[in-house]
């Protein structure tokens, strides 16, 4: 088996996804400490405060946060607001990221063969495998394999195993560069995201000259499995560096008619995946549970719903929206420009 991700060989991202992480099961997390003056500046372990001198104290222990909305924090156990996930105990402090080991079999990658991926997490300081994760979105671990020209989409989920580690088969439909972007939440670490670089045996181009040349789509209407979803923004909302509410409208294909028996899909309405040109910018969004019915009831979601989406810095993104309706699931791609305010997109 080959490791292809080690180390310094993992691709940098910037991932805007959950950023707090459970420090144990049902526990609440180990203290920290802040100053009484500056109640920003926080510390895993006492001392002074860099701005004013003071020593700092001790914050309380118990927090409670959202795995997908790190602002939402709580004293208590309970639900997000926003999403309608299980808080979990968390701090702010103690998430560090763990290390991902991917390895393959065969060692040659092939576009069309089988290829058979096996991770495993490691904790940063003491490289100890991760055995325990937490569910975030009824799965413990999510896999997005995208090619860097942006064309090839899969959302897969490895088998989890007893010794910790989490295996996949998995067809590259085309030879190419490939991400793999793997979404996941160690218990002691942070929600994480880890994007490994991968290429298939045969291909002279390199990363550069893979990478994707995004030019926006508009109109925003895709039609599938009967289905027609529109993006309800326009161009002009779309800034750099700008928090935005993403609008979905769903209707039937025939009768033009609002759909509402959109199915959760991994507890959710709908799952949004944004990626920026050059794939350093990664959004993992979920639908609000606000804009819907009862979040327990069956399959009544529709005609809209809702994503927050922070876009990172200006560019060029594209965003896969999946859904599920019929009991089959779908996926539509929408590309749009995000550039700097004044700036023409």
């Amino acid at each position: 088996m080959l490791a292809v991700a080690m180390g310094g060989s993992t691709l940098p991202i910037h991932s805007h996804a959950a950023q707090q992480a459970p420090s144990g099961e049902g526990q609440p997390p180990a203290a920290f400490y802040v100053c009484p003056m500056h109640p920003d500046v926080m510390s895993a372990i006492p001392g002074k405060c860099p701005r004013c001198g003071m020593e700092l104290v001790a914050a309380p222990a118990s927090a409670y946060v959202c795995p997908m909305h790190p602002d939402v924090m709580s004293p208590t156990p309970g639900k997000c607001p926003r999403c309608s996930m299980e808080l979990v105990a968390g701090s702010p402090i103690t998430m560090p990221d763990f290390r991902l080991r991917v390895e393959t079999t065969p060692k040659v990658l092939k576009a069309g063969v089988p290829i058979k991926f096996r991770f495993t997490a490691h904790h940063p300081l003491t490289g100890e495998q991760a055995r325990e994760f937490a569910t975030v979105h009824d799965k413990l671990f999510h896999l997005f394999v995208i090619s860097r020209d942006l064309e090839e989409f899969a959302h897969v989920h490895p088998e989890a195993h007893a010794d910790g580690s989490f295996t996949i088969e998995h067809t590259l439909p085309k030879p190419g560069h490939y991400v793999l972007f793997s979404d996941f939440l160690a218990r002691g670490g942070g929600a994480q995201i880890s994007a490994t670089p991968i290429v298939t045996a045969g291909v002279d181009d390199d990363i550069v000259a893979a990478q994707a040349q995004l030019k926006p789509d508009m109109p925003w209407v895709r039609t599938v499995d009967g289905t027609r979803v529109a993006m309800l923004n326009e161009q002009a909302q779309f800034l750099g560096g700008e928090e935005i509410d993403l609008v979905f409208r769903f209707s039937d294909v025939k009768t033009d008619a609002p759909i509402t028996d959109l199915q959760r899909y991994l507890g959710a309405w709908g799952h949004l995946l944004i990626l920026s040109e050059d794939m350093t910018e990664y959004v993992h969004a979920h639908p609000r549970e606000e804009t819907q019915p009862d979040p327990n009831a069956g399959p009544t979601g529709g005609p809209e719903i809702i994503f927050d989406a922070l876009l990172p810095k200006p560019g060029r993104y594209r965003a896969w929206l999946q859904f599920q309706r019929n009991d089959r699931l779908s996926t539509v791609s929408f590309t749009f420009a995000a550039p700097r305010p004044g700036e023409t997109p």
